[in-house]
């Protein structure tokens, strides 16, 4: 087994469904959108945010940021975006948040496209150079 953050600490992943507008046609395709974690609690406590009351923080690593999403998809096979929204900063786990990504790349032709895949952050600005790179 992996090593990790001790396993009573937890973090969540949602699937977020975008149902047929009334106007569009029957059958219309536009998948579905995971929201993943990138930690187990988070540090800075925004006041927008109920996250940072679960202390302590400890960042995820890669496996188990992409085994939300992989795990998500076996559960919804609409999935088609992943989002960097959940539990944590994601740009203050930037390694694992940046191998993880890649992993999530790697396994679904649909997460391989470069629109597929959004990193939200509250604005570590050091890391969203680099993470444009």
């Amino acid at each position: 087994r992996p090593s990790g953050p001790p396993r009573k600490l937890r973090a969540e992943a949602v699937v977020i469904a975008r149902p047929r507008k009334p106007w569009e046609p029957e059958g219309t395709e536009h998948g579905a959108t995971v929201c993943v974690s990138s930690q187990a609690g988070c540090a800075l406590d925004c006041a927008f945010c109920d996250t940072g009351r679960v202390k302590p923080a400890a960042n995820l690593p890669a496996w188990a940021i992409a085994g939300q999403a992989q795990a998500a998809q076996a559960l919804n096979p609409q999935i088609r975006r992943v989002v960097f929204m959940g539990m944590g900063e994601p740009l203050m786990n930037y390694a694992e948040v940046s191998r993880s990504i890649s992993m999530l790349r790697d396994s679904s032709e649909h997460l391989a496209r470069p629109w597929a895949i959004t990193v939200s952050t509250v604005g570590v600005a050091p890391r969203i150079t680099a993470l444009a790179a």
